[in-house]
């Protein structure tokens, strides 16, 4: 898989992150949403994230408090 250097972690990346995701069983992962973040310019990072199902949505940094509160407003309405 080509990854885009810019989906990286502390200890992992973000594709390692969602190969151990996708362990977990559906009722661990109920209330849970992945946003997906990248600064690159390159499409090749969300190309593969919109084929990965565990993945809600991508979007671009920087993550601002008017991106957080869309998101949050979208999964997690009155919250």
């Amino acid at each position: 898989m080509n990854k885009n250097p810019d989906i990286n972690m502390p200890g992992i990346n973000g594709w390692e992150f969602l190969e151990e995701y996708k362990k977990l069983n559906r009722f661990q992962k109920r209330n849970i949403i992945v946003v997906m973040l990248t600064a690159s310019l390159n499409t090749d990072g969300e190309h593969m994230a919109n084929a990965i199902d565990e993945i809600t949505e991508f979007r671009h940094k920087p993550l601002t408090e008017e991106m957080l509160g869309e998101i949050m407003d979208r999964y997690f309405p009155g919250s």
